[in-house]
């Protein structure tokens, strides 16, 4: 009778690892990699409806396909983020500077939670001996958080379109207008509904069209 029984739990592990891996291979490598918000709260979800349906078999098919549903709502909601700036912006919160000129803005620490002990730890793991060699530190959307020193050539690279649409609040930021961007596109022969994305970087444009 209990060699039964952990033969039944051995199945059920298969039978949801086997789901789950065919569940992580269509929602895209995102999910494994580089988090949004999104991400974990399904991933977390999805976990622990494993480990309900193998521990409380009575629902197993019910509980394989819930979290069948769920895969499907994370792939459909990562293919619209791809597809629509404005769901993108509501699913996927904007990059936050933590370190503008080298001055902390200790506002946007307080808002996303992060203590000078915690960006003194992530800057000393990436090899930044002191705050006072950071130019820039960027709170990623990922949970990340991305450091430039003032030894580096590059400023921190600012998106002005994505997808054919322009991010009003960068053009602001850097001083720029829309006559600015849109005669950098006459220039280049390109319109705004063709350009893919459109970054300014060390005070010029860098165009990338898409293919």
């Amino acid at each position: 009778m209990l060699i039964k029984l952990y033969l039944k739990l051995l199945l059920k592990c298969i039978i949801s690892i086997f789901c789950l891996f065919i569940i992580v291979k269509k929602i895209g490598k995102r999910e494994i990699k580089n988090q949004t918000l999104f991400d974990h709260i399904i991933t977390i979800t999805i976990g622990n409806f494993i480990a309900e349906i193998i521990l409380n078999g009575d629902n197993f098919i019910e509980g394989i396909i819930v979290m069948f549903i769920f895969g499907l709502t994370s792939f459909i909601i990562n293919h619209l983020t791809v597809r629509s700036n404005k769901i993108r912006k509501i699913i996927d919160d904007d990059p936050v500077l933590l370190i503008e000129s080298g001055k902390i803005i200790k506002e946007n620490l307080k808002k996303n939670n992060i203590t000078l002990t915690i960006l003194e730890e992530e800057s000393r793991e990436e090899g930044i001996k002191s705050l006072k060699d950071v130019k820039y530190a960027v709170f990623e959307i990922n949970g990340n958080i991305t450091f430039y020193t003032y030894d580096d050539k590059y400023d921190i690279e600012r998106n002005i379109i994505i997808d054919g649409t322009m991010i009003d609040k960068n053009i602001k930021y850097l001083g720029l207008n829309e006559e600015d961007v849109l005669e950098f596109l006459k220039l280049n022969n390109t319109s705004l509904e063709d350009t893919f994305l459109l970054t300014y970087q060390n005070n010029k444009f860098n165009l990338y069209k898409s293919k």
